[in-house]
Formats: structure tokens, C-alpha cells, sequence
């Protein structure tokens, strides 16, 4: 009878120790995968931070240019130079960090362009303060500045809508990860215990019980410490009830810093200073009452840092009453520093942010939702999501939910119309709002974000009086202005006609200076009308072929190209969306640009484009004679000239039409030039829709 109860025992014990074996192994596996949701959680916040980051530079950098336009304060430049190299290295850190996602690497490149062309709309507003022209003349750049950022807004706040869509995504896969560890360490150790409670019955029933009790406990105890040192994810002690450690594993001791030697024998709550969430009387008399205790604690390791644990005590007896408990812990830091993080985000978003069940019953609202409706969190968890929307909407609202749940996909709700909430007191604001699915074991939630857009709407129909205003101002440059200039150079050419050689030398030369100076300033009104319009004014973007543009520009050029003995070559054009008589006048402007400025060789000008993703990147480049680099944004700047008119003629507002024509199509504009070797002027334009 003896020998088949041994057997009975051993074979129970190599069950025991292949399960724990492989329970070990799967809270390895799961520990990996949670260690991997939590790096992803962290890496989606720190995007989420720096687009924070971006949005702040750029506000800085508008502060600093309207602050210097206001004032003319040195400080305001510093502040705007300050802010313009950050913005553009926080950018750069948004698309590194945005590698692995395609959609945002797009938007990432959108991002650097806005951010790019808002950097250059601010400079030209210091520029043309620091030249101090009048304020009149900055009201374009102003309009400019405000829809460029409005579309930075607009685009950091897409990105991170879907940075906090990803947040929640892989927060709940960590939850998942870290769960299925925890079970499969509960299932192991439970396992080794009932194993336990199962040898000691049997042995008792022998003779020889304590001899071989005795035996058979510390083999256990030391095939125990064998599969602790496995679960690097749970850590496992066994003590007394007086808190003596008997049982220190390896995880223990990695996670802990003390040794075995040093642990076996201490007293594990002075050892490790435990903090607990009630006091340690009253966990005891639960854990003598139920035989477990479940809870939290924080303990703290060798060096004194902090450690958080999902604990386990599961108390163990024998017929002399309670001897040992054995206590499972499960390290919870990162998950709570997540957790904590997750909050400070959702806190700290500047959309209003609610989780929504398939019901419509409000789950969460974070504190920019308390702003805008008027309501307290708590009277809005557990309400419907209808206590938000105005009368009207109330009706079709569930409808529209359930089409939702149907085919759950990130979207704008109402897209194409306007959209309200209803505060508390009633009176409605205008709100953007981006639902985001999430698929939970509970089910659908639907994360939505509530943008108020009352101030947009306010920009918006200035932005429309304001390019009103240009409009009349358009108008009477174009009539109640050149027609007394015309009238002027008129009779001053008819005096130069009439009188020259009649008078002295000196009545020559003014009437010379004067029929110029009208000349002059009737191309000056042309040119900065043909500037102001090239957004108002132009025709709908269709699909072009720019090569037939190209042969339009060269046609209308071909007087000067023949008498400067210029050599214009190009290679295979795309066709885009845009505007055909602009992008004419674009390659019409670089062209003699490049004719113009050749020096003493004959001018030899190269056309081409390479598409670079989602956009064409054109070259004009010549053998001319060159730029210097200090002057490569100067160039761009209306009215700014690098010659002296009687070197070379124009008003210096060429390459300003052109970079705002490219900047219309979306695209960005700049130059690369040495002086003496030529300047090559690059630009990008977008992709078609159907090829892109």
C-alpha cells in the first residue's frame, strides 16, 4: 500500500511541476507582450506630447512676430527666432517618431509644410515691420497668417485624435496582456499549492509522516524556487504569519535588490517598508477569516525607489493550525505610471473628450467637457449622450448611433454640415466632433472628441470681411488709381514730346524722371494686384499637363530666350491639379528669371520633376550668377530686390507671386545657389487624386 501512494505522489508532483513548468512559460511570453504594450502606450503619449510641443512653438513664433509688428521690441524677434528653430526640430522628432505609421507620416509631412509656410508668412510680417512700411500693407500677410494657422491647428489636432486613438487600442491590449499573466500565474501557484495540501494528506496517513513531510517539503520548496525564478512577471515569497521569509525566489531578488541570503529570515514588511491600503490587523483578520487577501501595495527596493504590486496572499494551514502564507506579486508600476499618464492626457487634452457605450450612455468626460457644456462630470456619467445635443438632433440621434455601431470606423460626425452642442443653460455652441471606435471584451465604446469652434467660426467670417475689404481695395488700385497715374504719364510723355530741346538740360532730365516714376508705379499697382489675387482670382484646380504649360511660358519667352542665346532643356512633365494660367506664369517667371540673371555666359536653363511620394518635386535650374545663401528667404519677400535697377530692371515681386502660386497648388518653394555657380529654384506640387 505504501508504494503505490509514493507513486501516486511522485507522478502527482511531475504533473505539478510540467503544468507550472508551462504556466511559467506563458507568463514569460505574456510579460514580453506586456512590457511591448507598454513601450507602444508610452511612444503613442510622447507623440501626442510633442505635437503639444509643435503647436506651442508655433504659437510662440506668432506671438513673437505680432509682438514685434505691434511693437517693433528686439525681444519679440528673439522670441519668434527662438520658437522657429524649435518648432521646425519638433517636427522632426513627429516624423521620426511617427516612422511606423503611414498616415501620419502624411500628415507629418503636411505638418512640416504648414509649418514651414507659416514660419515664412511670420517672417515676412517681422521683415516688412523692420522695413517699417505701413500697417496697411501687412493686412494680406495677416489673412494669410490666420488660415495657415487655422490649418496647423486643424491638422495637430487630426494627429492627435488618432495618437489617442492608438492610446486607447494598445492600453487595452496591455490590460489584456498583463490579465492572462496574472491568471496564469494564479493557475500555477494554485496548482503547486493544491499539490502540496494533496502530498502532506497522503503522507500523513503513513508512519513515518513528519520524517517524510519534512523531506517532502523541502523538495518542494525547492522545486518552488525553481519555477519562481521563471516568473520574472510574478514574484513569489513564502513566510510565516509573523512575516518571516522562508521562500525568496530569483524574481524576487532581481526586482527587490536583496539577495537570498539576505531576505531568508527577515521580517518581509520591514524588509521592504510595505505601504498598505488598510491597516496590516485588518488584512490579517481577512486572511485568517477567508484564507486569501487581494490588494495593492508599494513597496521599496534596496535602493529606495518604488515599487507598485497587485498582491496575493493565500494563507496555508495544516492540522496544528495556520503555518505560512504565500504571497504573489505582480509588478503594476508601468502599468499604473500608464494609467496616471493616461489620465494626465485625457486631462490635459485640449478637445473635449467622452467614452460612449453602444447604449449612449456617457462613460467618461474629461475636464475640457466640463467647460464647454457647463455640466459637472457627475452629472454627466451614467447620462445619455443626448443631455448634449440640441433639440432638433435628439430625434435622429439614436438612428445615427446605431448606423455607427453597424460599421464601426473612425470618422467626423455630420460631415459636410454644421454641428452644435447644447450646454446646460441651453444655449448652444458651435463644435466639431471625431468619433473613434473601440472594441472592448465589454463591448463597443465609442470614443468621440468635441472640438469648440466658435472662435474658428468668428476667424472665419473675418478672414471673409477681411479678403472683402482686399477685394474693394483691389478694385480701386485697379481704377481710382491707375486711371489719374495714366492720365499723369500721358501728359508728362506728351511734354517730353513737345518741349524736349525747347527748355534747358534740366527740364529734360525731370521730365525724364518723371515720365519713368509714372511708368514705375503704374507696373508697381499691376504687380502687387496680380500678387493679391492670386488667391481670390484664379481659376479651379483641374487636371494640367504641365509640360503643355512649360511650351506656353517658353512660347510667350521666346523673343528673349532667342536674343540672349539661352538653352532651355526639360525632361518628362507630370500632369497635376491646378490652375493652368498661374502655373503658366510660375515657369514663365523662373525662366526669365534664370535669362535675366545669366552674367556673361549664355544662359543654359534644365526643367525637370521626380515624384517624391505623395508629391512632385520640380527643378529649374541654371548657370547664372548666383545667390548668395543670406539672401535666400529675402528673395522671396515682395518688393525686395538684390540689384539696383539700372543693373537689372523688375520690382522685386517676381519670386513672391511665384512662391504664393506653388503655396495655393500646396506645394513649398525655396532655392539652393553658390554664388558664381548657378541657382536651382525647387518646388513640389501635389500628386493627382486618382495616381496619388
Amino acid at each position: 500500500m505504501t508504494l503505490p501512494r509514493e507513486r501516486l505522489i511522485r507522478a502527482g508532483f511531475a504533473v505539478t511541476l510540467t503544468a507550472l513548468i508551462a504556466v511559467g512559460v506563458t507568463a514569460l511570453r505574456s510579460s514580453t507582450a506586456t512590457n511591448e504594450n507598454a513601450r507602444w502606450v508610452a511612444h503613442t503619449i510622447e507623440v501626442r506630447q510633442r505635437l503639444n510641443e509643435a503647436a506651442w512653438m508655433v504659437s510662440d513664433a506668432e506671438s513673437g512676430a505680432l509682438g514685434f509688428g505691434l511693437t517693433a521690441d528686439t525681444a519679440y524677434a528673439a522670441l519668434f527666432g527662438s520658437a522657429r528653430a524649435q518648432s521646425l526640430a519638433v517636427v522632426g522628432q513627429i516624423r521620426a517618431l511617427t516612422v511606423d505609421n503611414p498616415t501620419q507620416q502624411v500628415r507629418t509631412d503636411s505638418l512640416a509644410t504648414g509649418v514651414a509656410r507659416q514660419l515664412a508668412l511670420l517672417q515676412k510680417m517681422i521683415d516688412v515691420r523692420d522695413a517699417r512700411v505701413a500697417a496697411s500693407a501687412t493686412t494680406g500677410l495677416a489673412a494669410d497668417e490666420v488660415r495657415a494657422m487655422d490649418s496647423l491647428r486643424g491638422l495637430i489636432a487630426a494627429m492627435k485624435a488618432e495618437e489617442a486613438r492608438l492610446l486607447e487600442i494598445r492600453t487595452a491590449a496591455l490590460d489584456a496582456t498583463a490579465r492572462r499573466a496574472r491568471i496564469a500565474v494564479w493557475a500555477g501557484l494554485l496548482l503547486a499549492l493544491a499539490a502540496v495540501l494533496t502530498s502532506g494528506m497522503l503522507i500523513v496517513a503513513e508512519r513515518t509522516q513528519r520524517r517524510r513531510a519534512e523531506v517532502n517539503l523541502a523538495s518542494h520548496y525547492a522545486r518552488l524556487t525553481e519555477l519562481g525564478d521563471l516568473l520574472d512577471h510574478a514574484h513569489v515569497m513564502l513566510r510565516g504569519v509573523d512575516g518571516t521569509i522562508r521562500l525568496w525566489t530569483a524574481g524576487s531578488e532581481s526586482v527587490y535588490g536583496w539577495s537570498k541570503a539576505a531576505a531568508i529570515g527577515r521580517v518581509s514588511h520591514e524588509l521592504l517598508k510595505t505601504e498598505f491600503p488598510t491597516p496590516l490587523d485588518e488584512i490579517n483578520r481577512e486572511l485568517e477569516a477567508t484564507g486569501h487577501w487581494a490588494g495593492t501595495l508599494r513597496h521599496r527596493r534596496r535602493d529606495g525607489s518604488v515599487v507598485v504590486k497587485l498582491s496575493q496572499w493565500i494563507l496555508h494551514r495544516d492540522p496544528g493550525g495556520a503555518t505560512s502564507v504565500l504571497e504573489i506579486n505582480a509588478d503594476v508600476t508601468e502599468q499604473r505610471r500608464m494609467e496616471a499618464l493616461f489620465r494626465v492626457a485625457v486631462e490635459g487634452s485640449p478637445s473635449g473628450l467622452l467614452m460612449v457605450d453602444a447604449d449612449g450612455k456617457i462613460l467618461l468626460a474629461n475636464h475640457e467637457i466640463e467647460r464647454l457644456f457647463g455640466y459637472s462630470r457627475d452629472d454627466l456619467i451614467g447620462k445619455r449622450v443626448d443631455i448634449l445635443l440640441p433639440d432638433g438632433m435628439r430625434d435622429g440621434h439614436p438612428a445615427q448611433r446605431e448606423q455607427f455601431v453597424a460599421d464601426p470606423r473612425a470618422r467626423a460626425m455630420g460631415a459636410g454640415r454644421e454641428l452644435f452642442g447644447r450646454r446646460s443653460d441651453g444655449q448652444q455652441v458651435p463644435v466639431e466632433i471625431g468619433l473613434n471606435p473601440i472594441k472592448t471584451d465589454g463591448g463597443l465604446l465609442v470614443l468621440a472628441s468635441v472640438v469648440d469652434i466658435t472662435e474658428r467660426k468668428r476667424a472665419d467670417f473675418e478672414l471673409k470681411r477681411s479678403n472683402e475689404e482686399l477685394e474693394r481695395f483691389a478694385y480701386v488700385a485697379s481704377h481710382d488709381l491707375q486711371e489719374p497715374l495714366r492720365m499723369v504719364a500721358s501728359y508728362v510723355q506728351l511734354l517730353g514730346k513737345r518741349y524736349k530741346g525747347k527748355l534747358d538740360a534740366d527740364a529734360d532730365e525731370f521730365i525724364g524722371y518723371a515720365s519713368d516714376g509714372a511708368v514705375r508705379m503704374q507696373r508697381l499697382i499691376e504687380d502687387l494686384l496680380a500678387f493679391s489675387r492670386i488667391g481670390t482670382r484664379g481659376t479651379a484646380m483641374q487636371r494640367t499637363d504641365t509640360e503643355a504649360v512649360l511650351s506656353g511660358a517658353l512660347a510667350n519667352l521666346k523673343l528673349a530666350i532667342t536674343e540672349s542665346g539661352a538653352t532651355v532643356t526639360s525632361g518628362a512633365l507630370p500632369t497635376v491639379d491646378g490652375d493652368a494660367g498661374q502655373l503658366g506664369h510660375l515657369f514663365q517667371n523662373l525662366v526669365s528669371n534664370a535669362v535675366k540673371f545669366a552674367g556673361e555666359k549664355p544662359p543654359r536653363i534644365e526643367i525637370s520633376a521626380v515624384r517624391d511620394d505623395h508629391e512632385w518635386l520640380f527643378r529649374v535650374q541654371d548657370n547664372g550668377i548666383g545667390i548668395d545663401e543670406q539672401y535666400f528667404e529675402r528673395i522671396f519677400v515682395i518688393f525686395q530686390r538684390l540689384h539696383g535697377r539700372e543693373k537689372y530692371s523688375g520690382n522685386g515681386i517676381g519670386l513672391s507671386i511665384a512662391r504664393k502660386i506653388v503655396e495655393r497648388h500646396g506645394g513649398r518653394m525655396w532655392v539652393e545657389s553658390e554664388p558664381g555657380r548657378g541657382t536651382t529654384f525647387l518646388f513640389t506640387l501635389p500628386v493627382a487624386k486618382e495616381t496619388a
